[in-house]
């Protein structure tokens, strides 16, 4: 009897499981989220604006001067008259100065290279006289002599 009581119990209990895993699960509701309250009010405001734009003088002058740099001082004020060859303005001499300097440093340095090339081509001139290098080599040490001597 046993194995009869088998049969019929196994299928009421796999209804049984059926049943209960069919079940609607109640979810919890989800919890209220707090909300940040303001009261609106009228209150005192700057008149205030803002405009995007270009600002443009009434009266523009173009100044030039023979060299570039900053701006030391201002010798004469809105207004005042002035004179052919009265300075208007005064530049920074420190960055004049090392542009001289870079330029004395040039001169130096092409000066040096026309000697050492000048040399060469002496040497190179004896050399062709002994017949001990071509005339196309003495050609070219001319040529680089005359070169360095264009660059003074």
């Amino acid at each position: 009897m046993m194995p009869r009581a088998m049969l019929v119990s196994l299928p009421a209990l796999a209804l049984a499981c059926t049943l209960v895993a069919c079940a609607k699960e109640e979810t919890p509701p989800e919890p209220v989220r707090p909300v940040k309250l303001a009261r609106v009010s009228v209150g005192e405001t700057g008149a205030m604006a803002v405009f995007a734009g270009e600002v443009k003088p009434r009266h523009e002058s173009e100044l030039g001067f023979r060299i570039a740099g900053k701006l030391v001082a201002r010798s004469v004020d809105v207004g005042a008259r002035v004179r052919k060859g009265d300075p208007l303005a005064r530049l920074d001499p420190s960055d004049v100065a090392l542009q001289a300097q870079a330029a004395k440093a040039a001169v130096a340095a092409a000066e040096t290279e026309y000697e050492f090339a000048k040399a060469e081509f002496e040497r190179y001139e004896n050399l062709h006289d002994l017949k001990f290098v071509s005339a196309s080599a003495l050609d070219q040490k001319r040529n680089v002599m005359n070169a360095n001597r264009a660059k003074l």
